[in-house]
């Protein structure tokens, strides 16, 4: 299934990257028919796109097992097996906040994030203020 070195395949959008990468991150189960159909039809690659990228498929599933600050994902990333960027830091930073329960800033990762993080994040937020607000209520009912 070898196909065209990197330099003579059309490098992707910003969406396609990210919709790609999530792909081949995340289906497992699919075959490798199925995502190329996926890749062609869904997120508007050429054939050879499609090839090139499903090639790059098991370095995505075995990074996926990694923990974000793990040595082995450090030697993955020093081993050029993904390229990880500056979305993985932002996204680190998103799981801090999270775990720190701060109200979280969504605007400031608005371009670095699919649309499914961005309503997850928002129903943090919105559950966050309900919870403060029962604590409220249930505070003032035992005063």
């Amino acid at each position: 299934m070898k196909n065209k070195n990197c330099k003579s395949v059309k490098k992707l959008t910003a969406f396609q990257k990210e919709a790609v990468e999530d792909a081949l991150s995340n289906n497992e189960n699919s075959s490798d028919d199925e995502l190329i159909d996926l890749f062609v039809n869904e997120f508007d690659l050429t054939k050879d796109q499609a090839t090139f990228w499903l090639e790059k498929r098991n370095h995505y599933l075995t990074l996926q097992d990694f923990p974000l600050n793990s040595r082995l994902r450090k030697e993955a990333r020093e081993n050029n097996l993904v390229k990880i960027d500056k979305k993985l830091k932002k996204l680190q930073d998103l799981i801090f906040e999270v775990q720190t329960r701060r109200t979280i800033n969504i605007e400031a990762y608005d371009d670095e994030l699919p649309e499914t993080w961005k309503n997850l994040l928002l129903a943090i937020n919105k559950l966050e203020k309900e919870v403060k607000a029962l604590v409220e209520l249930v505070d003032q009912k035992n005063e």
